[in-house]
């Protein structure tokens, strides 16, 4: 079962994919919300647990192709 996780290279589909290009998308609006509020606890750390998630699953695109 290692073999899932071995390095591949990137996935040749991440331009047209629409999951990647959703992914970047909430990367992006995350990072302006974090940027643009201070100090709201909960929510803060909401949002940098969907960002860690996120960025968890567009690692797998780019490294484990296959």
């Amino acid at each position: 079962m290692g073999f899932l996780f071995d390095k591949t290279g990137p996935c040749p589909y991440r331009d047209r994919c629409g999951s990647f290009k959703a992914m970047k998308r909430n990367e992006a609006w995350i990072e302006e919300e974090l940027r643009s509020r201070r100090g709201d606890g909960r929510y803060m750390e909401l949002l940098l647990w969907r960002l860690r998630h996120i960025r968890d699953v567009m690692e797998r695109c780019l490294n484990f192709n296959g």
